[in-house]
C-alpha cells in the first residue's frame, strides 16, 4: 500500500519512512503541501499522514481540499500534530499526537490496510 507522508520535519520523516517502509507501505513524502501537491498529481496513495503545521498553510485546509477532487475524496487522511488540542474535521480519518512512538504509529496505521 502506497503511503504519502507529509511533514516539514526531515527528521520525522526518515523516521517514519524507514518505520513504515519496514512494515510493507510504499512510502512518499513531501514537505509542504505545495511539494505535496505535486507528488497527489503522480500518483493516489491509499493514505496520507500529514502534519498539522506546515510551511506553506495548515493541514486541515489542505485536508479539507483534497476531499474536494474526485480521486482523494476516498483517501483517509490522518492528522499527525505535535498538539492535544486538535479535535480533527471532517475530512479526517483520525488524529494522531507525535508523541507516539513510531512502531506504535505504524501499528495504529495498519487499521487503515
Amino acid at each position: 500500500m502506497k503511503i504519502l507522508i507529509v511533514d516539514d520535519a526531515p527528521d520525522i520523516r526518515e523516521i517514519l519512512e524507514i518505520v513504515l517502509s519496514q512494515d510493507g507501505w510504499e512510502v512518499t513524502t513531501a514537505e509542504s503541501l505545495a511539494e505535496a501537491n505535486t507528488e497527489l498529481a503522480r500518483s493516489t496513495p491509499e493514505l496520507i499522514l500529514l502534519d498539522y503545521q506546515l510551511p506553506d498553510g495548515d493541514g486541515v485546509s489542505g485536508a479539507r481540499d483534497w476531499k474536494t477532487r474526485s480521486e482523494l475524496a476516498a483517501v483517509p487522511i490522518v492528522l499527525y500534530t505535535g498538539s492535544e488540542g486538535h479535535q480533527g474535521d471532517a475530512s479526517l480519518a483520525g488524529v494522531i499526537v507525535k508523541t507516539i512512538d513510531p512502531f506504535e504509529l505504524s501499528a495504529r496505521l495498519k487499521a487503515f490496510r
